[in-house]
């Protein structure tokens, strides 16, 4: 296994608790006349930063000039509000707005307003009089501030004291100004789903210190963002579990009795999350059916489950047998989202113990009809034992035990591992199969709570949500969450359909991008329409929030490196950074060598190359952290241009032992599965003995010191026929200090000679994992590389027919040459295949005459290599220059 790096991260567990703090949300406040601001000291209390306005132009400047609020709090004792600033409070609240309103004066505000805080009617009252709670078992009374009831009123001069209300259908009052509930005598609604909290009473004349505490109430209410009804039967001394659980989880509720669930659900607030832990008596489950068909989200405990059939059916569940002992539950392994609920936020052990209590019925053996088994009362999954169901759609989620008989903590830290399941699914897009299409521009997204679904080509992938993506033409695609996450991201992109079942199936991957930290960048280029899918996740399955962004670029028209000597491909990023700069190297001794080369990025998008240059390639990807991903479509290209003739060089220390194969890897002579991503202890190279190379020594100094990761390099096995150039290749270069710190072979270097008779006409490659510019002289080094691959040496001497004397002329001086080994007896020849003239396959006088004719009678030029041209004799025959160096062709053996 390769650990590629140490990572430290820290995860930072942000919770909203009622005792806690409260993240920054953005308030506006408008206190109009308040001589005690009791909303402002709310705020304060609870270290919440807000905007402040004491006139109405001024708040109606803030309330329309483009910000988000979170929340909006009017306090508004004396004066009255204009007609602009009623009008934009209720386009506010109309688009979704969360208000907390008090005004003295509202019977005389616009109707529309009115109607949009869900008030009916009102009327005003001239004498202060206190607010009773109303029994609805709202937070507002209860969480995390207990409230005592009735709030009382302090004495002012006022004849208008405020409103007496009167609901709207779809709002409900929790407090008024008599005792009981009473018609039109309402003092604080709730309306739009609990997004609207009405006080028809100044807040100056009531209580300080209750009035406040309510104001925290509310406010904490608003901003939690989850509206969370508890119906927990406690009648006859059953467990608090579920009502510990939601404190625990940092959730404020509102706790009714079971008579008052029923209406409390039906009541208008647009619940989130209904939590029933039910262990005594039977209760009508109609309405709690509906809500449950709407898609609400229920955790029910309910020890009489048998006898509520249509209940069950909205469950998913049917009821097997009940059971009358305690029964412990345990962990049946199901593993992604439904496994969360043994292990997040609280890791549970195998099972819940119990305790024995005395009770004859304590719950029901369920089976999981339309849902996931996540636990039983047995050590494994058997039918018809199921103790808790989770509804296929994640939505809801059934005990079948009454709690008082579990053991606790594990008790109330299993409910709230449910609960926070409930509130936290996984984003829709957690499977593969449920891939959420996209096109370009920004996406933002969450992993947090993402299961792992798909394989790991790169970065141990783990926590992975999906994608789909459909190129509109002919280009390249580029994903990113460079510098755009919160914890450290790894990319994959694989083909459109299916959903992949191994990391082979990846058509691109990068896990920490140069110049992006921890973060990813990766590329692949597509045809018109081609559908491909993308898996975003994290190194080792890391969480966290994060924006992908998908950019894509037309193909552009294809480059054309015929016209060169050598094309090289340079996709190493160390030119802005590292200790060595092989880029640099390599164009240098290209100058020097002559050789007309074109310089190509593979990471450019959609590059596309067209023809094969007339010597050689050069693929210089770097090392590790300064590489570049490498360009599959290149490489492709690479290959079948050295099987037409070309021949190839390739460095990167992350090119074999790392990232995914390439079409290279035919014909690199490297064993691609043998290959493994190394260290960083080269610090020194020799050649392999009887090799190429034999004889090569030099320091080595690494690009990034402690972050090369230079692969170890083996061959692929002779006769194993993985290689499409024959077998010829040789181990070629090692690293002696890397070895004896490996204590293993530390191979860095294979020379790839194609076999004539398995590739006739291909070229050569070499391949290496270190960065060229590292050795102690990078331009004689390479100029040996280039004169090893470029141009090897072929069997047999050169030379250039006709120049018989090796003079480097063809002349007189030649044909007389040939006359004096002939007949002067000052043989022999430097070349007989230089002297044979004619090619006929001897030295005779028809050679000289062949000469003699060409220069001064206009005849035929000597047949190839013919002067000025070196090479070998193409034709068989028994001449040759074993009797001398041919120094006119020197320089090209």
């Amino acid at each position: 296994m390769r650990i590629r790096r140490l990572r430290i991260e820290f995860c930072v567990l942000l919770i909203v608790i009622a005792a806690g703090t409260l993240q920054a949300q953005s308030i506006l406040v408008l206190d109009y006349g308040s001589e005690d601001n009791v909303a402002q000291d709310a705020l304060n209390n609870l270290a919440l930063p807000f905007t402040l306005t004491s006139d109405p132009p001024s708040f109606d400047t803030e309330l329309t000039g483009g910000t988000e609020w979170d929340l909006v709090i009017v306090d508004n004792p004396s004066n009255s509000l204009t007609a602009g600033v009623e009008t934009n409070l209720t386009d506010y609240i109309n688009n979704g707005g969360k208000l907390l309103f008090s005004y003295w004066d509202l019977d005389v505000a616009d109707p529309l307003l009115q109607a949009a805080l869900g008030v009916a009617a009102t009327t005003s009252l001239t004498t202060p009089t206190e607010i009773h709670d109303w029994g609805t078992g709202s937070s507002l009374w209860a969480r995390p501030n207990g409230i005592g009831s009735p709030i009382t009123v302090e004495a002012d001069s006022w004849l208008n004291n405020g409103d007496a209300m009167t609901a709207a259908p779809g709002a409900v009052a929790i407090g008024g100004f008599t005792p009981g509930v009473t018609a039109g005598e309402a003092a604080i609604i709730v309306g739009n789903g609990g997004r609207t909290i009405t006080f028809g009473h100044e807040f100056d004349s009531l209580d300080e210190p209750a009035i406040t505490g309510m104001i925290e109430n509310a406010v904490q209410l608003c901003l939690q963002n989850k509206h969370v009804l508890l119906v927990e039967d406690t009648s006859v001394g059953f467990s608090t579990t579920a009502h510990d659980a939601l404190d625990a989880e940092g959730l404020i509720f509102d706790q009714v009795s079971l008579a008052g669930f029923n209406p409390a659900l039906t009541s208008g607030i647009a619940w989130d999350l209904v939590v029933a832990e039910i262990a005594n008596f039977p209760f009508v489950t109609d309405d709690l059916e509906a809500y449950i068909a709407s898609d609400g989200k229920v955790f029910i405990s309910y020890w009489d489950l048998n006898n509520a059939v249509s209940l069950q059916a909205s469950l998913g569940v049917s009821v097997a047998s009940s059971f009358l002992a305690p029964m412990e539950i345990f962990d049946w392994g199901a593993g992604g989202s439904a496994g969360q609920i043994w292990t997040t936020p609280n890791a549970i052990g195998a099972s819940i113990p119990m305790t024995a209590d005395a009770f004859a019925n304590n719950g029901d053996r369920l089976v999981g009809v339309d849902g996931v088994e996540a636990g039983g009362f047995t050590l494994t999954p058997t039918p018809n034992e199921a103790a808790v169901v989770i509804k296929n759609d994640g939505n809801c989620i059934t005990v079948g035990h009454d709690f008082i008989s579990l053991q606790q903590p594990e008790a109330t830290n299993f409910v709230q591992n449910c609960i926070h399941r409930l509130c936290n699914p996984p984003p829709a897009n957690d499977d593969c199969a449920n891939a959420l299409a996209v096109i370009e521009g920004d996406h933002a997204y969450s992993n947090t709570l993402a299961t792992t679904d798909g394989p790991s080509p790169c970065g141990a992938i783990g926590s992975d949500i999906w994608y789909s993506y459909t190129a509109p033409e002919a280009g390249t695609v580029t994903l990113s969450t460079c510098l755009q996450a919160t914890y450290d991201t790894a990319l994959a992109i694989y083909p459109g359909d299916p959903c992949p079942a191994d990391a082979v199936d990846a058509l691109a991957c990068n896990d920490d991008f140069p110049g992006c930290g921890l973060t990813s960048t990766t590329t692949y280029t597509m045809a018109s329409g081609e559908t491909i899918l993308i898996q975003v996740g994290g190194f080792a399955g890391g969480m966290g929030d994060g924006t992908l962004t998908i950019s894509f670029a037309p193909a552009p028209l294809p480059t054309d490196v015929s016209g060169f000597d050598v094309v090289l491909v340079n996709g190493e990023g160390d030119v802005d950074g590292g200790l060595v700069v092989s880029q640099l190297a390599y164009t240098a001794a290209l100058t020097t060598a002559g050789l007309s080369f074109i310089e190509i990025e593979p990471n450019v998008l959609g590059q596309t190359l067209v023809g094969c240059p007339a010597v050689a390639w050069i693929y210089n990807n770097g090392t590790f952290p300064d590489d570049a991903p490498v360009d599959a479509a290149i490489m492709e290209h690479l290959r079948d241009c050295v099987l037409a003739g070309n021949a190839a060089m390739a460095n990167g220390g992350d090119m074999w032992g790392f990232l995914p194969p390439t079409a290279y890897d035919d014909i690199d002579g490297i064993d691609t599965d043998a290959a493994s991503d190394g260290g960083d202890t080269v610090t020194d190279l020799e050649g392999v003995a009887g090799s190429s190379l034999d004889g090569f020594v030099s320091a080595y100094v690494q690009d990034q010191l402690g972050n090369d990761w230079t692969d170890v390099l083996a061959l692929a096995a002779i006769g194993a026929g993985t290689e499409i150039m024959g077998e010829n290749q040789e181990l070629a270069l090692f690293s002696p200090a890397a070895a004896a710190a490996a204590g293993a072979d530390y191979n860095v270097g294979v020379y790839y000679p194609h076999d004539e008779t398995v590739a006739p006409g291909a070229g050569d490659t070499f391949s290496m994992s270190i960065e060229p510019a590292g050795v102690d002289d990078p331009a004689t080094f390479l100029a040996d590389c280039f004169a090893l691959v470029f141009f090897p040496a072929p069997d047999g001497e050169v030379f250039s027919r006709g120049d018989c004397n090796n003079d480097g002329l063809f002349d007189i001086g030649d044909a007389i040459a040939e006359l004096d080994i002939l007949f002067g007896g000052t043989g022999p020849a430097a070349c007989d295949d230089a002297c044979d003239a004619n090619d006929d396959g001897l030295f005779d006088i028809g050679d000289p005459i062949s000469v003699l004719s060409t220069l001064f009678a206009m005849g035929d030029s000597p047949p190839a290599p013919s002067f000025p041209e070196c090479g070998l004799d193409p034709t068989d025959d028994l001449l040759g220059c074993d009797t001398q160096p041919v120094e006119a062709c020197a320089d090209l053996k």
